[in-house]
């Protein structure tokens, strides 16, 4: 086996690894879950806004 073949074994397992990521990621199953994750920043910053009007 050289170095050629060796090279294409990992491409190939890099690319499905990367396929199975993008089939975990889009299932329908985790949807709600990546959705609340994608909010997660902007509702942090919602209560620290309503926060500092609370104490103002």
């Amino acid at each position: 086996m050289d170095m050629n073949t060796v090279r294409g074994i990992i491409t190939l397992l890099a690319m499905l690894f990367f396929i199975v990521i993008c089939i975990l990621v889009y299932s329908k199953r985790n949807k709600n879950k990546y959705e609340k994750a994608s909010r997660m920043v902007l509702d942090a910053e919602s209560n620290e806004n309503s926060d500092s009007e609370v104490k103002n």
